[in-house]
């Protein structure tokens, strides 16, 4: 009896190799698929979009054709105004207010995941799947997100802040592949992407740069760089165009490199200063949730092992301790960590799992 036989499952195609191969994988398996692509905001602005992004009008015919290739139906779930509000208006807030986002993370949790296990409920569909690279794991009894097989293509950090009450309905094909796999399985199933480089910018910013995207709202506005004693070193283009921890761009003189300190888009003053101003031991994370034992204060085994990323390249920190009230957390490093943006996100992990999540506010 193969694993899945029988079984309906509603997968996330987004016209890319990752969610094909995962389709192709669970028929293997048996199951009963059926694929389906959200609708963001594309078929609105099909001219300012590259063919490249995960939200294009390419990018939904690659899925259908995959479908049609697998011998699977194919649908279109409009999110479009659930997307506007929850991901692109909030882009443009942070930006507004001095933070840096992260727009693909916010998807998965606030509109992407919650929207597909819907449709699936309301279809009748036993899971949903997509073509993460991630896993499922026990953990204290709980069904956790973890860390995919393969380190270098692992997105656990990208859906850290998705409800854990959604685990139940989801499955991760690629979990244990790497990308080499994933592609000879697009391959021998003869699919039209097995090649499809990866889309890596963001969707709806349709080839723009960032400063054009910011300047069509009026977010930006010029303002003085300077140290931090006040001292006046040059000017910006727009306050909201700058991160913290950010070197280059800032077109200072040369001598000794200064980094973005502080961004405050109210007054449009950035302060700049040396590496090591950079530095902090303790974050304070806001929009927080916490594993169960570890927010009942009974996880005593989990709590003395766990880490934290900041960025989703960065490696896992050792913590010496935490702190949770409810609706955030403070987290003390072993060792002091640089350029913690607010706005982004930090994840705490024990040992593979995902228990933790909450966006940087401040650090000290």
């Amino acid at each position: 009896m193969k694993p899945l036989a029988g079984r309906r499952v509603l997968v996330a195609m987004s016209g890319g190799v990752d969610s094909s191969a995962a389709a192709a994988l669970l028929l293997e398996q048996g199951a009963v698929v059926e694929g389906a692509t959200t609708k963001n905001f594309c078929l609105a602005e099909t001219d300012e979009l590259p063919g490249r992004s995960c939200c294009s009008v390419d990018a939904i015919a690659d899925a259908r054709t995959v479908c049609a290739q697998l011998g699977i139906p194919h649908r279109v779930v409009d999110e479009t105004a659930r997307f506007r509000e929850q991901v692109i208006d909030d882009f443009a807030a942070a930006y507004a207010a001095g933070r840096t986002p992260n727009p693909c993370l916010r998807c998965n949790s606030l509109v992407r995941f919650p929207r597909f296990v819907e449709e699936a409920a309301a279809g009748g569909f036993d899971a949903v799947a997509t073509g993460h690279y991630a896993r499922l794991l026990a953990l204290e009894g709980r069904l956790c997100l973890a860390r995919a097989i393969d380190g270098e293509k692992d997105q656990s950090y990208f859906l850290a802040a998705m409800d854990p009450a959604l685990y139940a309905r989801l499955l991760f094909p690629l979990g244990a592949l790497t990308k080499a796999e994933t592609r000879a399985v697009a391959r021998r199933h003869g699919l039209h992407v097995a090649e499809k480089r990866e889309s890596q910018d963001v969707c709806f910013l349709g080839g723009r740069s960032l400063r054009d995207y910011l300047g069509e709202r009026a977010l930006l506005r010029p303002g003085p760089l300077l140290d931090e004693q006040g001292r006046r070193l040059g000017e910006h283009a727009g306050a909201a165009l700058l991160t913290v921890g950010q070197r280059h761009g800032l077109g200072l003189a040369a001598g000794a490199p200064r980094y973005v300190l502080r961004v405050d888009t109210g007054t449009g003053e950035v302060v700049v200063g040396e590496a090591e101003a950079l530095i902090a031991r303790r974050l304070r994370c806001g929009e927080a949730w916490l594993h169960p034992a570890l927010a009942g204060g009974d996880g005593t085994a989990i709590a003395s092992a766990l880490t934290a990323r900041i960025r989703h390249r960065g490696p896992a920190q050792p913590l010496r301790a935490w702190r949770w009230d409810g609706t955030a957390f403070d987290v003390d490093f072993a060792t002091p960590v640089r350029a913690a943006a607010p706005g982004q996100s930090l994840v705490l992990y024990a040992g593979e799992c995902v228990v933790g999540h909450g966006i940087i506010e401040r650090g000290d």
